[in-house]
């Protein structure tokens, strides 16, 4: 059975990772000409420098977890544990592996700590003409039966059918002259979870958060689904 937690915790760091990566090519560049084996241990560096920063501030057994998550994560392509310990090719047995990696994921939520790093790692890329983009999305679990707090949610890539699955909210910062994206913000969510209140109040939450982070910088954009005044004056009804 997969816990709530888990699917919360590896679903997040698994947007952190597509979008981290991507943000990352025009550096990676540099290992065209290398082998094989020497282009993965120094993408394994970057994770590792990148990880140290983001679990700044966490005790030594969460601080290797997320690294090791990160990377798993990178390597395996895949948010199974099994998968992701494979990955990690650790001279213990894979079920010991597993389940270390399963405890830490049931050890306390990290998705905020992780959000705020994130956000905090990437407002230094954010200038005042940074497109600041923020955007609801799903994820479809049409065949999932033991998933907490499954929800109903309008599956964009079948055409809206109904399914079951989260909801998604992600905002980017997206250099308007260049490739580089970012990310800010990433939450999975159901409005089934005991502690949801209302779509509102998980978008003005973001939005209040990465303007807690970088200010007043950036351009805010929404789609039409967010033309409501509350939205639209909230990034400017304070002052950063």
């Amino acid at each position: 059975m997969i816990k709530w937690k888990r699917t919360f915790c590896v679903t997040k760091l698994k947007i952190l990772d597509r979008i981290w990566g991507n943000s990352q090519k025009q550096e990676r560049v540099q290992y065209y000409g290398y082998s094989k084996q020497d282009s993965r241990k120094k993408i394994r560096l970057e994770i590792t420098r990148f990880s140290k920063r983001l679990s700044s501030g966490l005790n030594k057994p969460k601080r290797k977890f997320l690294h090791q998550m990160i990377y798993g994560i990178q390597a395996s392509k895949d948010i199974k544990l099994t998968n992701i310990g494979r990955s990690l090719v650790e001279e213990i047995s894979l079920k010991k592996t597993e389940n270390r990696l399963s405890r830490q994921i049931n050890n306390g939520d990290l998705t905020e700590f992780v959000g705020r790093k994130l956000t905090g790692e990437a407002k230094y890329w954010i200038k005042d003409e940074t497109v600041l983009a923020l955007d609801l999305s799903d994820i479809s679990k049409e065949y999932s039966k033991k998933q907490e707090f499954l929800a109903l949610v309008r599956d964009g890539s079948q055409k809206g059918k109904i399914r079951k699955g989260y909801w998604t909210l992600e905002i980017l910062g997206a250099d308007p002259d260049g490739d580089r994206v970012v990310p800010l913000y990433g939450e999975l969510y159901s409005q089934r979870a005991d502690d949801f209140q209302s779509e509102n109040k998980q978008i003005l939450g973001a939005i209040d958060l990465v303007k807690e982070l970088i200010g007043k910088k950036g351009i805010w954009t929404l789609d039409r689904g967010s033309d409501a005044r509350n939205y639209l004056q909230r990034p400017f009804s304070k002052r950063a």
